[in-house]
C-alpha cells in the first residue's frame, strides 16, 4: 500500500490600495491589488484605469504612488 501525503492547505493574503475620492459622491478608485501565499508565491497588479497624476491625496502620493513601478516597467 502506497502512502500519499495530504495536499498542503495554504492561506492566501490579499491587500488592496484605493483612492477615496470624497469630493465625488464617495467614489473609490482601485490603485493596486496584491496577493501572497504562505509559500511565498505572490501577485501584484496595478490598475490601468488609475491616473497617479490626478491623485491629490498627500498620504497616498508619499506612501503608495511613490512606490509603484514606473509605467514603462509594468507588464501588460
Amino acid at each position: 500500500m502506497e502512502v500519499t501525503e495530504k495536499p498542503l492547505k495554504l492561506r492566501y493574503f490579499l491587500d488592496t490600495e484605493f483612492w477615496d475620492k470624497e469630493i465625488v459622491d464617495f467614489q473609490v478608485e482601485l490603485i493596486s491589488i496584491a496577493m501572497i501565499s504562505e509559500d511565498n508565491r505572490e501577485f501584484y497588479g496595478i490598475s490601468e484605469d488609475f491616473d497617479p497624476n490626478g491623485c491629490d491625496d498627500y498620504w497616498l502620493s508619499e506612501h503608495v504612488i511613490a512606490k509603484l513601478p514606473p509605467q514603462e516597467d509594468r507588464i501588460k
